[in-house]
């Protein structure tokens, strides 16, 4: 896929946290420029309230962050919207483990995020409704 094509993200909403504004402002852009509705936020205890107040399709979390490892947050917003699938970003991929899908995890996306391979794989998220999680670079 060419990143300057974009996919159709139309009547999705996302949630993302992440710690790097740079990286929120992308992610912002990127999706809305695809028609999604996004909701950036840096703070664990406001994406936990919006993720309660608002019907998100996927959230995508950063691993690791200054106040808690997207793990922690994962399992917070599992409890409170057990509907809610989650997709983690990071540099440095765990190995596989049961507990993530227990976590609502059904994936990550490895950082640096190429803006192609990112969109690509989150169509592939939103497709599928449960499975092992999948690690894409």
């Amino acid at each position: 896929m060419n990143p300057n094509s974009s996919a159709d993200f139309s009547g999705r909403r996302f949630l993302i946290i992440d710690d790097e504004a740079n990286m929120l402002l992308m992610l912002r852009k990127v999706l809305e420029r695809d028609g999604a509705e996004v909701d950036t936020v840096s703070c664990h205890q406001d994406a936990l309230m919006l993720a309660e107040k608002n019907r998100y399709d996927l959230t995508m979390i950063d691993v690791e962050m200054n106040e808690e490892n997207g793990f922690t947050l994962a399992r917070k917003i599992r409890k409170s919207v057990p509907s809610l699938k989650t997709v983690l970003m990071t540099g440095n991929p765990p190995l596989f483990s049961d507990r993530f899908e227990d976590l609502g995890i059904i994936g990550f996306l490895l950082k640096p995020l190429d803006i192609a391979s990112l969109r690509q794989e989150l169509q592939k998220f939103l497709l599928q409704s449960s499975g092992n999680p999948n690690i894409v670079s």
